[in-house]
């Protein structure tokens, strides 16, 4: 292990020691600016309630995103209890648990599930974007500059999808380019009371 390389203590989170290594030394070459990690979550329950849907995998998103963390110095992870801080929680409209917010370069791209499988090479390429420059064209970033107003932008995605990973990537690239695009991601799988509303059978 290189002196730059972050101690890493094995079972910490849900990465292996050996998978964990590799991310880290995977950053180190491509972060260059502080993200900020928040998670929201709440006990796991799979009861679906009246008003919202359960949190199946809250706890084990919080604690990848605590691994995430410690495998690079830029990287900072804040958790919030969505029923302790349910005020702040309200007035960001957040209601899904978990959810994960990555923040870099005044920018910030909103993620609610579990991003396991497929999701997660594609959700760590977004935090490097945030940290670092796009991998946008020219002419992208340009247009992208030249938004007149902000740009509410909602996926829908599964982790056994390979369209839902370059969904991510791409439009996450976009988000961490430009201000006015507020990008949500939502695995839909975790929210059936959620995919009911948005009539939402399949992802594919």
């Amino acid at each position: 292990m290189t002196s730059d390389t972050p101690a890493i203590t094995p079972n910490a989170g849900p990465l292996g020691r050996e998978e964990a290594l590799a991310i880290a030394r995977w950053l180190s070459e491509r972060i260059s600016r502080h993200v900020g990690i928040e998670v929201w979550w709440r006990p796991d329950s799979a009861i679906v309630l009246p008003d919202r849907d359960g949190a199946v995998h809250a706890e084990m998103m919080l604690s990848a995103m605590k691994q995430l963390a410690t495998l690079h110095p830029a990287l900072t992870i804040t958790p919030y209890a969505l029923d302790q801080f349910a005020e702040r929680a309200q007035r960001e409209a957040i209601h899904l648990a978990p959810t994960t917010i990555l923040r870099g370069g005044g920018k910030s791209i909103r993620i609610s599930g579990l991003i396991s499988g497929l999701l997660f090479p594609p959700l760590l390429d977004v935090v490097t974007f945030l940290s670092a420059e796009t991998p946008l064209q020219p002419e992208t970033k340009a247009a992208l500059a030249g938004l007149p107003r902000p740009l509410d932008i909602e996926i829908l995605l599964a982790p056994y999808d390979a369209y839902s990973g370059h969904l991510l990537r791409l439009l996450g690239a976009f988000a961490a380019e430009s201000k006015n695009i507020r990008l949500t991601a939502i695995e839909a799988a975790e929210f059936p009371r959620l995919a009911s509303i948005k009539g939402i059978t399949e992802v594919h």
